[in-house]
């Protein structure tokens, strides 16, 4: 395993790994955060949602159509992120990772066992980025914001929702494309940004969440067409030395990890304060206690 990269046996070590991240974090670099992401299986991808099982042709009708239900939710006729984490938070997918500022909410979901059933018997895994924060009202988050909103078929339609300007040579369309392009480069070089999540609701705020805000393939032949696409894991790399990026959680030291997280207040209850979750973490815990076996999720928890 890389040097960058750590197996933890116990509660113990991974806060250990955690706090050398911490401590060895840079000082002087203003809106830059530790931010974490713990999956249930190290094999799966870093790819949000709205990226998997071929969804994203889908992406702007689905949205649509959750507007027109639900109107008085989503009053704005412009998508803004706000939109977008609303959407998420009640289970639609979208271009939105979760991550969290605290490494413990990520380490709890990657002691989780996965529902599918390939995967079930993994490994979990955090990932740990150290980047900067960008504003939700900052012209980056909204670019990003507006993809959701296209339908990703031509590049006519790219251009209207990012405001392109034709080119000052009306009569070459020839220009506009090179201008659209250029554009594309310019706002998307990066693919994906990092987003502080609204606080607008207390699952939020208990999980100290954060995004990772997947943009586009600028690399593709034609940009503008919405294509999926992952981070790939074996790129990451520290943005400081010493900096662990990748943790491995041995499948048979989640249970014992989990409940010793319980012990700190880390626990289903705590991380989803709605009452159909609070019902669910009372009636495991006392099934747990009287050593019988836990209950199903009646619920999907979104990652």
């Amino acid at each position: 395993m890389k040097s960058n990269s750590e197996t933890i046996g116990s509660l113990k070590e991974a806060i250990h790994i955690f706090l050398d991240n911490t401590n060895n974090a840079p000082k002087n670099k203003g809106g830059y955060e530790l931010m974490y992401r713990g999956h249930s299986s190290e094999n799966y991808l870093l790819q949000p949602s709205i990226f998997r099982g071929n969804r994203l042709d889908r992406e702007a009708q689905m949205i649509q159509e959750l507007k027109r239900l639900s109107p008085i939710d989503f009053p704005n006729s412009i998508l803004d992120i706000e939109d977008l984490i609303k959407m998420q938070h009640y289970g639609l997918p979208t271009r939105l990772l979760d991550f969290s500022l605290n490494p413990l909410v990520a380490l709890y979901f990657a002691c989780q066992t996965s529902k599918d059933e390939d995967h079930k018997n993994d490994n979990g895994e955090i990932i740990a980025f150290y980047e900067k924060l960008e504003p939700t009202n900052s012209f980056a988050t909204k670019r990003f914001a507006r993809l959701s909103s296209y339908d990703g078929k031509t590049e006519k339609a790219f251009q209207k929702i990012l405001n392109i300007k034709d080119s000052s040579d009306a009569s070459s369309p020839e220009n506009t494309s090179q201008l659209i392009k250029k554009k594309i480069v310019e706002y998307y070089s990066k693919k994906y940004i990092f987003i502080p999540a609204i606080h607008n609701n207390e699952r939020i705020r208990r999980q100290n969440g954060v995004f990772m805000f997947f943009g586009i393939d600028i690399a593709t032949a034609n940009p503008f067409e919405k294509s999926s696409f992952a981070y790939e894991k074996d790129d990451l790399e520290p943005q400081y030395d010493g900096m662990k990026v990748r943790i491995v959680v041995p499948k048979d030291v989640k249970t014992k990890i989990l409940s010793d997280l319980d012990a700190l207040g880390i626990n289903h209850g705590f991380l989803f304060p709605e009452l159909e979750h609070q019902a669910f973490y009372i009636d495991e815990k006392f099934l747990r206690e009287a050593g019988a076996k836990p209950p199903k999720r009646r619920f999907r928890v979104l990652r």
